[in-house]
C-alpha cells in the first residue's frame, strides 16, 4: 500500500504506522516530516488484520490543507479494501 501524507508549507507531522498481521506482534515505523508531501509504502500481505496511523501536526504560519491518500504499491488484482467498521478521528489541541 502506497500512503501519502501532505501539510501545509511550514507545518511540521511526526507519525506513527502500526501495522498487524494475524498471529503477530506488531510492527511499528515513524517517520518525522519537515513539510510538504512525502510517501511511504507499507508492506502488506493478505493476513494483514489493521493498519493504525497516528500523528501530530503542527502548522506554522501559513494555513493549508492536511491530506492523507493511499492507493495501491503496484498493480495486482487485490485492491486495497477500507472494511465496514473503519474510521479517521481528527482533533485539534
Amino acid at each position: 500500500m502506497l500512503l501519502n501524507l501532505q501539510v501545509p508549507t511550514g507545518a511540521t507531522i511526526n507519525y506513527l504506522i502500526e501495522t498487524q498481521e494475524a498471529g503477530s506482534t506488531s510492527v511499528l515505523r515513524a517517520q518525522p516530516v519537515i513539510s510538504g508531501t512525502t510517501s511511504v509504502i507499507i508492506e502488506l500481505t493478505s493476513n494483514t488484520q489493521f493498519i493504525r496511523i497516528r500523528g501530530v501536526v503542527v502548522n506554522g504560519a501559513t494555513a493549508g490543507t492536511f491530506r492523507l491518500r493511499w492507493a495501491q504499491s503496484n498493480a495486482g488484482t487485490q485492491p486495497v479494501v477500507v472494511k465496514a467498521g473503519s474510521f479517521f478521528r481528527f482533533g485539534t489541541f
